[in-house]
């Protein structure tokens, strides 16, 4: 995905979030979409990354346009969220905590309990907004 339209995609995620949210009985969606906004603003963030890399002729210099390429180029064996989440923790650590906070509480709505109350969609907005406040964004995103 191109960064503008990842940026769009967190835009769009991030309204869909507060949408929602508003309608007042659908937390989980809130939940979900609160953490896939925040998903693609990270990867607004993080995306193109560099990676220099030693092999036996010398350095190379990769660019990745997303986690799935770099996933590939590394032939990694663990998930795409636990990739990026790893990326987050390297990268941006202020976010980390909040980041991973919000991917289980995602997790446990999608896979568990879809039977979540307001406090925890409350919960999942703020953590997206602190996650935003710490990126690198373009001024109208925050």
């Amino acid at each position: 995905m191109e960064r503008a339209a990842r940026l769009k995609k967190a835009q769009h995620n991030e309204s869909f979030c507060h949408y929602v949210h508003n309608g007042g009985q659908f937390h989980d969606w809130t939940v979900n979409a609160a953490f896939y906004a925040a998903l693609h603003y990270v990867c607004y963030h993080i995306f193109p990354l560099t990676d220099e890399y030693n092999d036996d002729e010398g350095n190379d210099v990769f660019e990745f346009k997303s986690v799935e390429e770099y996933k590939r180029h590394y032939n990694l064996k663990i998930s795409k969220h636990e990739i990026l989440s790893n990326l987050v923790a390297e990268l941006i650590p202020n976010i980390h905590p909040d980041y991973d906070q919000l991917r289980d509480m995602c997790q446990t709505s999608r896979y568990h309990n879809y039977e979540l109350g307001y406090k925890k969609a409350e919960l999942a907005i703020k953590l997206l907004n602190k996650i935003k406040a710490g990126l690198s964004l373009p001024a109208e995103t925050n």
